[in-house]
């Protein structure tokens, strides 16, 4: 009889595990909560992509496992606010989500809109999830002169410190025309920030560019007269001794002025991705 009970019971807690498994495999994010022998109550992470197909939510392969887990558990908000800069900024800033304390980058979205003078319109997303609109008239981004291709936009990243995908010049992780930015981020990360920014923009828009800068918002600008920040919705552009200005001013198309040879763009910035096709 004692083996009995005890075939049974194994069976038990057998059915119970099991039971367990099967509801944590429903749950891509636990937000921290656990169960009593310590274990997140969230999914393995092969069952992600299960989870990215049945939410229609694509996942990256450069995308760190808590940014998955975060963006799949807000899949409702996500298609909600997709089609709009706000869509954009909520699939996005998840990237950085290394860790529970990893620091986000502020993300900026701007682009001319062809009204009036015309006006440039900025939007803001700060780490602490702050959101912000500010347009500027006459507009502080003439990227290339083009005011009336009013559908492009460009994304600026404010990379946080320490952030793990940094290459530098030399440091072994890449090789020669492998496509990684130096001093940007990793030829895959790019691909993946890309293809992110391009599933939530809106289906009439055009990625522009993305540009990314390890100054933070409230770093001065090196190289420019009086106080001044980086990519500032506020600011007007600034010019340095060396020829580039902080903000476009209809040069940013060509990185070199044709006219002076001198460069047109920060060197403090880097640009990840670039496209100038026709569009409206």
């Amino acid at each position: 009889m004692r083996a009995l009970v005890d075939a049974f019971a194994g069976e038990l807690d057998n059915f119970r595990d099991r039971s367990v498994d099967g509801q944590r495999s429903a749950i891509p994010y636990a937000a921290g909560a656990r169960l009593a022998d310590g274990r997140l109550i969230q999914c393995d992470a092969d069952v992600l992509s299960w989870h990215a197909r049945d939410r229609g939510i694509s996942i990256y392969s450069s995308e760190p496992e808590l940014s998955k887990r975060y963006r799949l558990s807000r899949w409702r908000q996500i298609k909600k606010r997709r089609g709009s800069p706000f869509g954009v900024f909520e699939n996005l800033q998840p990237f950085w989500l290394a860790t529970q304390a990893s620091a986000l980058p502020t993300v900026r979205i701007v682009h001319q809109d062809n009204v009036g003078s015309p006006s440039a319109v900025w939007y803001t997303l700060t780490p602490a999830g702050a959101i912000s609109v500010k347009r500027r008239i006459t507009s502080n981004w003439n990227y290339d002169g083009a005011a009336a291709k009013w559908s492009r936009f460009w994304v600026v990243l404010h990379l946080p410190p320490g952030y793990s995908s940094i290459v530098v010049y030399d440091d072994g992780t890449t090789v020669y025309d492998g496509g990684a930015v130096y001093d940007g981020v990793t030829a895959l990360a790019i691909a993946d920030i890309v293809s992110n920014i391009k599933e939530a923009k809106a289906a009439h828009s055009r990625l522009a560019g993305v540009i990314a800068t390890t100054l933070q918002p409230t770093d001065p600008i090196p190289g420019v007269a009086g106080t001044h920040y980086p990519f500032d919705p506020t600011d007007t552009a600034q010019t340095s001794a060396d020829g580039w200005t902080s903000l476009p001013v209809g040069n940013w198309a060509s990185i070199v002025d044709p006219a002076t040879g001198l460069p047109t763009r920060p060197p403090w910035a880097s640009w990840l991705y670039e496209d100038q096709g026709p569009v409206s």
